[in-house]
């Protein structure tokens, strides 16, 4: 054969497998990015789908309940008050005694609240007539609301209950007054506050356990800065 015949035939060939081969080439390198694009896609519908996924709903308040309970069964004046009122929260319409929600406003907090009162050394009349005030609408037997704890006021040293209100302030949320010079009638409000500390004081507490007391049933942002 013509050497020349050869060499072209060679060429031809040669030619042919470089075609083939950057044709592969191109195929493999478009199943690579198919592949690429197919995985980012499955990661961020992943990532989408857990980013909705709901939240765990709250651990129930345990520890809250736990102390009410003990509460209620180291001292009968708690459930002697919880007979006395409702639920608050307006969802339940159930007796205190008997509900345990934790709903704004509602039973566990008010429990939680007549356990406070108590530790801080009022008396049923006193707790029952706080949380008539502080809870409107949930007293049973609305014609059995309690005396006023204004009452003892006439006991109270002067001197000492303006000096334990000049160190707070109405903790309402609504006034943004001190104590002293406010008269408000809102739960937690200034009328409120100011029963509580008088009904200390006509039992014979000094001003610093007024204060501590005030404390523990109010919080300590009841204090002026």
């Amino acid at each position: 054969m013509d050497p020349r015949k050869r060499k072209k035939g060679a060429a031809r060939s040669s030619g042919g497998s470089g075609r083939d081969g950057r044709h592969q080439l191109g195929r493999l390198t478009g199943w690579l990015i198919m592949i690429g694009a197919v995985t980012v896609g499955v990661g961020t519908i992943f990532l989408m789908v857990r980013g909705r996924t709901p939240e765990a709903p709250p651990q129930p308040q345990v520890s809250v309940r736990n102390e009410v309970l003990s509460a209620e069964i180291r001292d009968p004046r708690v459930g002697e008050v919880e007979r006395k009122f409702l639920c608050p929260c307006g969802n339940c319409d159930l007796e205190l005694s008997e509900c345990t929600c934790d709903n704004a406003n509602g039973a566990l907090e008010m429990k939680k609240t007549i356990v406070a009162l108590l530790d801080s050394g009022l008396n049923v009349k006193a707790v029952v007539a706080t949380l008539t005030s502080r809870f409107p609408g949930s007293l049973r037997d609305s014609k059995a609301v309690p005396e006023t704890v204004e009452e003892p006021v006439k006991a109270a040293s002067g001197d000492s209950f303006a000096r334990v209100v000049a160190k707070l302030d109405c903790v309402c949320g609504n006034c943004r007054k001190t104590l002293a010079e406010c008269d408000c009638a809102h739960p937690d409000g200034a009328a409120e506050v100011k029963a509580f500390i008088r009904q200390r004081l006509a039992e014979g507490f000094n001003d610093s356990d007024v204060l501590s007391a005030v404390k523990r049933v109010y919080g300590s942002h009841v204090f002026q800065p």
